[in-house]
């Protein structure tokens, strides 16, 4: 039951929402008593319209930054089509659920809207003054978004003020390396075989694995998930300018000053982010042909990035090429020649993308993925070619391959900042040394080799600083950020930083002990998954951090890119190891799915098994684990409760599963380890809670306790519970640092947010 305190504060935050909405109630009901039937209409669906997505799209509008804004200035016809694409369907995210506030909003609304309707038929002028209450509104939300579009403008110009070229002489040891920087377009880690994924994206880089000459980099992010602010960071050195204020060089700027000569050529079209980089960090360098040139456009031709690489290839010396693959529409940006479709798992739309997408937006969702996975096959063949003539080559040698941000394609959200999630800043960074740089510099391929095989934070204004080492350039200035081959930390390790209506937003790389991640305050989207992952680079090695109910293909992917364990639920019907939570009926999501998620990524999995206490259950699991248990680092069993008053069968089963090295865990009934913290005593739930306790350790069957963070406090006080390892769940990523983790061997984290849940 709401308190009057609560129905306070929830009609004080929906207040806007329930004025407008009722002055547009009221409106519609005095224009349908004057016949005015269209516009008693638009009233009336504008005010449904603000009850349903008011308070969400109000929020969505006031965490655009002006990163965004910038973005919009410079978008071309193309790509702002693309984005409207995807905001459309984007919009049911907005709808707010049926809770007791929405009902609270509804009624106070509709109660509101009959007094002014009422106050209206007494005065009549008073309609005049509704309308114009909503006028005024509307042009207080134009206003605004006009001052943030200046804001946009004003942000572009304070980027560019960075580029002070401040006085900096670099020196180089060698003229004679070649080296392709091949910039990707809104390439994610989440969708690339080569990182893990398992749809067959990349097998020509897949098939290079072996080379030696092959370093894939991990754990790297962009700055932004737009191109103009992340590009600004990763092409540009970043030193002490006048008044020891941060500065910055743009690496055509810096290569000119070595006199290296440099080339540029790009698929990118000029109306689009590329144009608001090109004359900061690409000054000075020769222009090659670019691919969407003003001529080009005028002709109605687009040069794809196959057409173009071969010109860069042939270009000697440091060579720019900046691919637009990958960007939305995701198939009009490449061959279908080139690339090829690549096949889904036989699961439903629900198994595949969670149950929280509407069904209006399914249909382009599924789209969307298939032609973004098309795209990367695209790219991978393109990054092929440019290995191999790398390869070839007789003089030393460097490919270097990265992305400007990330895309999620899983959750339909493109790289909008203001709908953050965590693939829109994992990037892939691939370089390639041939065997002639390899012979001459070895110290330097082999910082670099080193650094690959360590798993840790990076980001890309580290580009920069790789580029002058695989040059053998050096700067006159110590350079505020290390290249990926220097083995230490970044020292500022913050992204999506952005100026919105709410304030300055960024999101901290880095844990702090005793405040944990509240050191930086985000708003827009869901980076909980970002805060997950920054827990499990800190505390994976001590403690498995889970992903909770990774129960769809989507969800489980983004789980086993940010933490090291995956925990889903288990049905075992039919003798199928369905992944779904009761009362979620079958959508082809298998364990067998997870397991191949998960392959060669030394994970673990927690297995929560819905019905494992029937026996004939419990084999068919049994036997699926003794085939594929050694595709996993550790696997994690959890029994329901009453698998104890079921009989031997099932406790021999998990002995049995215990002896073959599985982890078996006795699921601790929550309600009544909260009714004992609570105090309770009715029913005497903690003599219950310990007796029950007693009877797991007695079984032998269990190497685990597994149970509900609220429940701590019970377990604790219980002596026999400490022969036992424990586990819990579910702890939210900003309450971490507060809870006595060295209690716990597996902590399933919150993930109640995340948009491809089931």
């Amino acid at each position: 039951m709401m308190t009057s305190e609560l129905v306070a504060r929830k009609l004080l935050e929906h207040g806007w929402v329930i004025v407008f909405s009722a002055l547009s109630f009221a409106l519609s009901a005095l224009y349908l008593a004057k016949r005015g039937r269209f516009a008693s209409f638009t009233f009336f669906a504008s005010g449904v319209l603000l009850i349903a997505i008011g308070n969400r799209f109000l929020h969505w509008a006031m965490t655009l930054g002006t990163d965004s804004y910038l973005e919009a200035l410079n978008s071309g016809l193309d790509e702002a089509k693309f984005w409207g694409t995807t905001f459309l369907h984007m919009l049911p995210q907005f709808i707010a659920p049926y809770s007791r506030t929405q009902i609270l909003v509804i009624i106070t609304s509709g109660g509101l809207s009959l007094l002014l309707v009422m106050a209206a038929k007494r005065l009549p002028p008073l309609r005049t003054l509704y309308s114009g209450i909503l006028v005024a509104g509307i042009a207080v939300a134009l206003s605004l978004a006009s001052i943030r579009l200046q804001h946009g403008r004003a942000f572009a110009t304070a980027l560019g003020s960075e580029f002070s070229s401040p006085p900096m002489a670099i020196t180089s040891s060698t003229r004679d390396i070649d080296l392709l920087v091949y910039i990707g377009e809104s390439i994610t880690t989440l969708n690339m075989q080569v990182y893990g994924y398992p749809l067959l994206t990349t097998p020509g880089l897949v098939a290079l694995r072996d080379d030696p000459g092959l370093l894939v980099f991990r754990g790297v992010r962009s700055t932004h998930t737009h191109t103009t602010s992340s590009l600004l960071d990763a092409l540009a050195l970043k030193i002490r300018g006048a008044n020891a204020a941060p500065a910055k060089i743009g690496i055509g700027d810096v290569l000119r000053r070595a006199a290296i000569p440099s080339a540029l050529y790009s698929t990118q079209p000029e109306s689009g982010a590329f144009a608001q980089v090109r004359g900061l960090i690409f000054d000075g360098m020769t222009p090659g042909e670019v691919g969407t040139t003003d001529t080009v456009e005028r002709s109605g031709e687009q040069r794809l990035d196959h057409e173009l690489l071969p010109q860069a290839l042939a270009t000697p010396g440091v060579v720019f090429f900046h691919s637009y693959a990958g960007h939305g529409p995701y198939e009009d940006n490449v061959s279908a020649s080139r690339s090829k479709p690549v096949a889904t798992p036989d699961i439903a739309f629900e198994g595949l993308f969670g149950g929280s997408i509407s069904g209006i937006a399914q249909a382009i969702t599924s789209s969307n993925r298939a032609a973004y996975d098309r795209a990367i096959t695209y790219l991978d063949n393109n990054l092929r070619d440019a290995i191999a003539d790398i390869h070839s080559r007789d003089k030393p040698a460097v490919f270097l391959f990265f992305s400007d941000h990330g895309e999620s394609v899983y959750a339909n959200r493109g790289h909008d900042s203001a709908m953050y999630i965590d693939e829109m800043t994992t990037v892939p960074v691939i370089a390639y040394f041939n065997e002639a740089y390899r012979a001459r510099f070895r110290t330097t391929f082999d910082r670099f080799r080193d650094a690959s095989a360590a798993d840790r934070l990076r980001l890309l204004d580290q580009i920069a600083p790789s580029i002058l080492e695989i040059l053998s350039l050096q700067p006159q200035a110590p350079l505020l950020v290390p290249s990926l081959a220097d083995q230490a930390a970044h020292p500022r390790p913050v992204i999506v930083e952005r100026d919105t209506l709410l304030g300055k937003t960024s999101i901290g790389l880095s844990f702090e002990p005793s405040t944990g991640l509240s050191g930086f305050s985000f708003a827009g989207g869901t980076p909980e998954p970002t805060f997950i992952s920054v827990i499990n680079q800190e505390f994976a090695a001590d403690h498995g951090i889970c992903y909770h109910r990774a129960n769809s293909f989507a969800k489980a992917i983004r789980a086993a890119a940010v933490t090291d364990c995956l925990e889903v639920d288990l049905v075992v019907e039919d003798g199928s190891l369905d992944i779904r939570h009761p009362p979620i009926g079958r959508t082809g999501f298998t364990l067998q799915h997870i397991f191949d998620i998960v392959d060669g990524r030394n994970k673990k999995v927690w297995i929560d098994g819905k019905n494992l206490d029937n026996p004939e259950a419990c084999r068919t699991l049994q036997t699926f684990l003794l085939r594929n248990s050694h595709r996993v680092r550790e696997t994690f069993v959890e029994f329901p409760p009453r698998t104890l008053a079921t009989g031997r069968a099932a406790l021999d089963c998990a002995e049995e599963l215990r002896a073959d090295r599985v982890r078996t865990s006795f699921y601790v009934p929550s309600e009544t380890a909260a009714r004992c913290v609570r105090g309770e005593v009715d029913g005497n739930p903690c003599a219950t809670l310990s007796r029950i306790v007693e009877e797991v350790v007695r079984s032998g069957a269990f190497s685990d306790l597994s149970f509900d963070y609220s429940g701590h406090a019970a377990i604790k006080s219980i002596p026999s519970a400490r022969s036992l390892r424990w586990n819990t769940w579910t702890i939210r990523a900003d309450e971490f640092h507060s809870i006595p983790r060295h209690e716990f061997s597996l902590i399933i984290m919150d993930t109640q947010t995340d948009p491809n849940g089931i």
